[in-house]
């Protein structure tokens, strides 16, 4: 069936091409037929994506090794999760996945954009077009692209490679899947705000859509940079979550600005202010998605995280370009409409709070960007081999992630005053003094690194600010975005904790231990009783089974491993933990001597390191409960919409005629639950 696999690239190629064509034939030519024909060409691209889709699934799930991809990728003895999962585990599926999911996406918001904003809607289509177009291209003729390759030599084999030792988790099912989630839902507020600047839209007419995409674009980012984390701390062996590899920094700067984007839509939203940063932060977080693509898939860089080199640098290079030009042409065009006559806000006000958010977020994502190409930049001119260490991200990230908690703290406490600073000041006693409080009694129980204390006090006054928040604005509980986005700072304010106490307190010591023997650390001791080995068809394991005991207390039995695969000839660990709130033991199998005359063993304690997943927990949650539509909401959106007069760019096409301006009195009517005269800043 490899042949009906490309056949169906090749119509998703063609469609997409279609899609381009009609939808910008349709609105130059003024043939809206043409443009209504885009959408369902569109349509055409997401059935053929869908439909090669489930070829390949099939191929996977009836172990059709005549594919060459699934030769690489699978194995008669994989589980059912892990045969699907194997689906994204390489660089051709993975490419798949993501032209099904863009095409899926890009098809859905057409859909809606045709009804709520038909002068912008064929501009919106090419653009979504373009891009899978591009992928399908990229699919069909890139190297080693194409998940429909047939296996070189007859007969085929009797049975494939099998999964990277290190995919065989299920974060495997998760991670991948979330991450493409998270990126190509970043397409479609790049393609909606393309689409309203080239038609010349108002930015009220389109804000409403681009932020329901870019907070999907955020949830999933949330979800797959979290399960990302706990993916490697209980996979790779290594003892910790974040290695500031460059494969897992391309995932989080998409995240930082999408957070800062997320902001500045509120701000455009509520004050009509922030336009020429809410347009060039969406921009800039769909450009890092395809740019954290290109380092995943090209080898300018080495991560354990990253496919083989493969030659897509001038591939990934050339959209990057792309797409980079469009956004500043329509940018450009529109450059002094978006500046706008805007007023200098006060200091003390919502939107100066939120404009320094915004700009730290930015500042952050620079360093650890920075921090990124710098290296092959100066390889590149001739310099020497070398990469950036933790060292230098931790300098850099860990006195800005502080301030960004205390700036989460002050923002709401900031928009509850409206103004005032007697208010204020009240406030910020309350909070302040919560923080202040948990400082002292840390120094009083021995605490004196300066980066954890401030991080648990300051996290302990974020969450008292979203304690009271929640409690003086009763409104809160009836408002999902309000209320999401509170969760999300009290989520914020859990995972800060546990990477304070997970980073600063680390504790390990390595050991080698015949039967019976006993390593310690604090109050933790393990004990090695005796060796087991399995062997299967995939794998030969041997495992080491420890005794546990906490403060003289047993505590079970731990189960660290060592295997080995032959098909791919590699070793892998397996750690063995024991985890609570308070803290994880941690023990790594390192070496075994003889037939088990002794072990080699690293025992590690990790303290709060539990908080990190509740608050990434959390903060999900936060995100999901911030995207859930609420009936009364979009009515009053809506109507707010209509009856918002224009911002600096007309939302009219000059062709279309005069245009019948409605009169003061016919538009005076205020909808229920919105004030007639918004307050200002500082109000």
């Amino acid at each position: 069936m490899n042949w009906a696999g490309e056949l169906l690239l090749i119509v998703a190629a063609v469609t997409s091409l279609g899609a381009v064509g009609l939808s910008l034939g349709g609105r130059l030519l003024r043939r809206p037929r043409w443009s209504r024909l885009g959408v369902w060409a569109l349509g055409g691209t997401l059935v053929a994506a869908a439909g090669a889709m489930v070829l390949l699934l099939k191929a996977f799930l009836t172990r059709d090794f005549d594919n060459l991809y699934v030769f690489e990728h699978s194995s008669r003895s994989l589980s059912l999760p892990y045969t699907v999962s194997a689906v994204w585990a390489g660089n051709a599926g993975s490419l798949l996945l993501w032209l099904l999911v863009l095409a899926a996406m890009a098809f859905a918001a057409a859909r809606g954009a045709g009804r709520r904003a038909p002068l912008s809607a064929p501009y919106l289509v090419a653009t979504l077009s373009a891009m899978t177009l591009f992928f399908s291209l990229l699919l069909l003729f890139g190297p080693n692209c194409n998940p429909f390759a047939p296996y070189p030599l007859s007969p085929s084999p009797p049975d494939g490679l099998g999964l990277n030792p290190m995919l065989l988790h299920p974060g495997m099912v998760v991670h991948p899947v979330a991450l493409y989630l998270g990126y190509v839902a970043m397409a479609v507020p790049f393609a909606l705000m393309v689409a309203g600047l080239a038609a010349g839209d108002a930015v009220t007419s389109w804000i409403t859509p681009l932020r329901r995409w870019a907070l999907a674009g955020w949830l999933f980012l949330t979800i797959g940079n979290v399960v990302g984390a706990w993916w490697a701390y209980v996979t790779l062996g290594w003892g910790g979550y974040w290695a500031w590899d460059p494969v897992e920094n391309a995932s989080l700067i998409p995240w930082l600005t999408a957070t800062a984007l997320l902001h500045s839509i509120i701000i455009a939203e509520r004050k009509n202010r922030h336009r020429l940063w809410l347009v060039s932060l969406t921009a800039v977080t769909f450009l890092l998605t395809v740019f954290g693509t290109f380092l995943t898939r090209s080898g300018v860089v080495a991560s354990v995280h990253a496919f083989t080199a493969s030659g897509m640098i001038p591939w990934f290079a050339s959209f990057l370009l792309a797409m980079l030009v469009l956004a500043a042409a329509v940018i450009g065009r529109r450059l002094p409409s978006l500046r706008g006559d805007e007023d200098p806000v006060p200091l003390l006000s919502e939107t100066f709070s939120f404009f320094c958010t915004e700009l730290l977020l930015s500042v952050m994502t620079f360093v650890i960007l920075w921090g990124m190409v710098f290296p092959p930049l100066v390889r590149a001119f001739g310099g020497s081999e070398f990469a950036l260490g933790a060292e230098f991200f931790n300098a850099g990230a860990a006195p800005l992630g502080l301030l960004l908690v205390l700036l989460t703290a002050l923002c709401p406490l900031v928009r509850d005053s409206r103004g005032s600073k007697s208010r204020l000041g009240r406030d910020l006693v309350l909070t302040g003094g919560v923080g202040l409080v948990v400082l002292i009694v840390l120094l009083a129980l021995g605490v004196r690194r300066p980066y954890p204390l401030a991080a648990f006090g300051l996290a302990a006054m974020l969450i008292a600010t979203v304690v009271l928040t929640f409690v003086r604005n009763k409104g809160v509980r009836r408002v999902s975005r309000r209320y999401g986005a509170l969760l999300v700072h009290l989520g914020l304010a859990v995972l800060v904790i546990g990477i304070a106490g997970s980073w600063s307190y680390k504790q390990s010591v390595d050991g080698d231990l015949p039967p019976g023997g006993s390593l310690y650390l604090g109050k933790v001791q393990v004990t090695y009783q005796e060796l087991m080995s399995r062997d299967s068809v995939e794998k030969s394991e041997i495992r080491a089974r420890l005794a546990l005991a906490v403060d003289g207390r047993a505590g079970g039995e731990l189960l660290p491993s060592l295997e080995y695969y032959p098909r791919s000839d590699q070793l892998w660990t397996r750690v063995a933990r024991r985890g609570s709130l308070g803290g994880d033991v941690y023990v790594t199998l390192l070496a075994i001597a003889g037939e088990g005359d002794s072990v080699s063993l690293r025992l590690e304690l990790h303290p709060l390191i539990g908080w990190l997943w509740v608050g990434g927990g959390i903060m999900a949650l936060g995100g999901l409960i911030a995207l859930w539509p609420a009936r009364s909401r979009r009515r009053t959106a809506q109507v707010a919409a209509a009856l918002a007069a224009p911002s600096g760019i007309s939302s009219r096409d000059p062709s279309d005629g005069p245009a019948v301006v409605p009169s003061v009195a016919s538009s005076a009517v205020v909808p229920a639950g919105l004030p007639e005269n918004p307050p200002a800043d500082g109000d």
